[in-house]
């Protein structure tokens, strides 16, 4: 359960559905932070976004589809503990992943076009341009 619910905030975190409070980026670092050290490399934020690709992808169809984002989103406001779910907040961030990542325009993000993503969401993520992302990245996010 805990490798689908940080794998989960992480995502969100990705699309910018939730926003980064001082906890949220505690927990996005540790959910990302293979070796501990209180900063998220570009390896270690590949590694962990190939792992949520994986969950994500409840059909193993190598790609996500709308429904499977929806429920992502979902599931994250229940594990940050936000009362109701702002349907509205969720069909926004699920509209901004899909016009991010979904290239080729099929209604699907590929394994592929999530991972030409990569560079420029550690680029977003990693706000003072140091090569890695701390939690004061994470909370600026």
């Amino acid at each position: 359960m805990k490798l689908i619910s940080t794998g989960l905030l992480a995502l969100v975190l990705t699309a910018g559905a939730a926003s980064a409070e001082n906890a949220t980026g505690a927990k996005f670092i540790a959910a990302f932070d293979k070796d501990g050290n209180g900063e998220i490399t570009q390896s270690e934020a590949e590694d962990r976004r190939l792992r949520v690709f994986k969950v994500l992808d409840r059909d193993r169809s190598d790609s996500l589809s709308r429904e499977e984002l929806v429920r992502r989103i979902r599931l994250v406001e229940q594990v940050l503990g936000q009362g109701g779910i702002d349907k509205k907040a969720s069909a926004s961030g699920v509209d901004g992943m899909m016009n991010t990542y979904d290239q080729n325009g099929d209604g699907q993000i590929s394994k592929a076009e999530y991972n030409r993503g990569m560079p420029q969401w550690f680029n977003f993520k990693d706000r003072n341009n140091d090569g890695v992302i701390s939690a004061a990245d994470a909370r600026n996010s």
